[in-house]
């Protein structure tokens, strides 16, 4: 801890690690491989976030995954995520003092993959309507 010397000779911390979590934590899916989250900052103050480490895993897991992002960014993009998977995600912001309490945990649900079927029956093919039955079954689904 730094301190500076006022006129009645106490001390003032001049930093101080972040107090607040971030709130407002929301987790959305895009898609079987994605899910985006945001926050809102923490009340200013002593201890302001420098950036945010957001950290996720599989509900099902006990290890867990974080990505840290610089600046006043409330947003991240999780990636090469498992398909149809509940992750469980938190959010606490850090500065050069250390990490500032975790946010209560958001959950979100990772989209099926795709799931395509085909025609090999020939008569499907003779006929032609192959491809009106495989977008019609793909619009049917989403």
């Amino acid at each position: 801890c730094v301190c500076v010397c006022v006129r009645v000779c106490g001390c003032v911390l001049s930093s101080t690690e972040p107090r607040e979590a971030p709130s407002e934590v929301k987790a959305s899916s895009i898609s079987s491989s994605e899910i985006k989250v945001t926050w809102s900052p923490p009340n200013p103050g002593p201890g302001r976030p420098r950036g945010y480490e957001v950290s996720y895993r599989k509900d099902s897991e006990q290890e867990e995954s974080g990505k840290k992002t610089a600046g006043n960014e409330t947003y991240m993009m999780l990636t090469g995520l498992e398909g149809n998977s509940v992750y469980l995600i938190t959010v606490r912001g850090f500065n050069s003092i250390g990490q500032g309490p975790a946010s209560t945990a958001s959950t979100a649900k990772t989209r099926k993959d795709r799931e395509y079927t085909t025609h090999t029956n020939q008569s499907c093919i003779d006929r032609g309507y192959c491809i009106y039955s495989l977008i019609k079954h793909e619009y049917s689904h989403r």
